[in-house]
């Protein structure tokens, strides 16, 4: 059926882009905790590791509510 396999299809590249996002944000996150912990005292380092971590949390969290949103409309359609 052409239907299934067009959603079978999308679930596929999903759960691919989902794969790439969570670990980019997870090197991210690291690169973010990384310059915090070398920043020596220096303010502008320690805001900008904390910048870089807040962010690939948030990345995260709206990734993960995209990805379920777009799995529950397939699961709808599909």
């Amino acid at each position: 059926n052409n239907t299934s396999l067009v959603g079978a299809a999308l679930l596929r590249a999903i759960n691919i882009l989902s794969l790439l996002v969570g670990t980019f944000a997870f090197v991210m996150l690291m690169i973010g905790g990384f310059i915090f912990i070398v920043s020596g005292g220096n303010e502008t380092q320690i805001d900008r590791g904390k910048s870089i971590m807040a962010q690939s949390v948030l990345g995260l969290v709206v990734a993960l509510l995209a990805y379920f949103i777009v799995t529950a409309v397939l699961a709808f359609f599909y």
